[in-house]
């Protein structure tokens, strides 16, 4: 309807019946209303004594005393987040939490929020008005919970692949992780068994040896599509051999592994 008016409709005279100069004339007419609305708020402001003798060096300083409130504005917005984002620490009556130790706790909660609001100032100065404090926490909360979630399921697989003699069951990891059985089964694969191993320098125990198959057993983004995995303990020391065998673990994960590092009791197998 709206366009229907300004191109054939009663407003179509102002200023005449094209679309493209009626939008220009409101448009104009708009920033009109909004210079005569803030010189309203002007003659209205603290600095109205100022108006009659605006020159360039005064104008400037009303301009700093705008923008400074809208920063003190700005300042609550970042308070509340950092009242959200770091609580008050509370002692129920029951709670056997020592006066000196709450005292302790409060005063920490303190410098976290003001160290919270310094980097979300200095964040701010730094990217201009396009920056959004809230959505900025928001994001930073969304990657602390993805890096929470990746150590989650690194601890799956440690619990499943690598505890011996019995490994955990499913139903007590799903359990400490909120998951079902199934869900803990699924939240850890074959990238997360080896990544266990890159960072302890540990190997689970093996079952099986077959001739190494680089596109039948991987995918060209896990290690072992390039390298020997199940030698040369932790990601700091790879091993520089060519990958020769591929070894199953318990845990059904498939290792690239080279002649140095295949484990004896598994050499001696017939290989399939």
């Amino acid at each position: 309807q709206t366009f229907a008016d300004l191109t054939d409709g009663p407003v179509a005279h102002l200023p005449s019946g094209h679309f493209a100069a009626n939008a220009a004339w409101l448009t104009c007419a708009a920033i009109t209303h909004n210079l005569l609305r803030a010189a309203g708020c002007l003659v209205r402001s603290p600095w109205s004594s100022n108006i009659r003798c605006l020159t360039p060096d005064n104008l400037l300083v009303l301009i700093q005393n705008l923008v400074h409130d809208s920063r003190m504005s700005s300042r609550d917005l970042l308070n509340d987040l950092a009242a959200i984002r770091h609580p008050m620490p509370t002692a129920p009556d029951r709670d056997q939490t020592s006066p000196e130790a709450l005292e302790a706790a409060i005063a920490d909660v303190h410098e976290a929020r003001a160290a919270f609001v310094a980097n979300l100032e200095a964040a701010w100065d730094g990217n201009g008005p396009g920056f959004d404090p809230l959505l900025a926490t928001i994001e930073e909360m969304d990657a602390v919970k993805a890096h929470a979630d990746a150590q989650i399921r690194l601890l799956l697989a440690y619990g499943r692949a690598y505890v011996t003699p019995r490994p955990y069951t499913l139903e007590a990891l799903g359990q400490a992780a909120g998951l079902s059985p199934s869900g803990a089964s699924r939240a850890f694969g074959a990238d997360e068994v080896v990544e266990v191993g890159d960072r302890t320098g540990l190997r689970p125990p093996a079952s099986t040896v077959t001739d190494y198959d680089r596109d039948a057993h991987f995918h060209p983004g896990q290690a072992s599509y390039t390298r020997c995995t199940w030698g040369g303990g932790d990601k700091t020391n790879p091993c520089t051999d060519d990958p020769k065998y591929t070894v199953t673990d318990k845990s059904g994960t498939l290792w690239a592994c080279c002649d140095n590092h295949l484990p004896r009791y598994l050499a001696s197998r017939p290989q399939s």
